[in-house]
């Protein structure tokens, strides 16, 4: 969540003013799924799942901990309308 959130922060201050809100929720996807992929590949080892059901528990919990902590933040304190939210988390499409 942290270097999500120093990402998310980079995009906010200097990505959207240069390229648009567009472009950035794509670059943002990107970015995103690189920082999971390797948060995923540096702890899994520490995780030692025994089977492939624990390594699907543990993303499934990842995903609702990242859905609730994005909704808490943009509701609470950010105080965007259920709306934008659900703008905001659209997937990306190829401009």
């Amino acid at each position: 969540m942290v270097a999500e959130s120093i990402s998310g922060t980079i995009r906010s201050l200097w990505l959207i003013p240069a390229v648009g809100e567009v472009r950035v929720g794509q670059i943002g996807f990107v970015v995103g799924v690189i920082i999971v992929i390797t948060t995923a590949w540096l702890f899994i080892r520490w995780m030692r799942p025994e089977k492939p059901s624990t390594l699907l528990a543990i993303g499934l919990l990842w995903a609702a901990l990242t859905l609730a902590f994005e909704v808490a933040l943009g509701r609470l304190a950010l105080n965007y309308s259920w709306e934008r939210m659900v703008w905001t988390m659209k997937l990306p499409r190829a401009a």
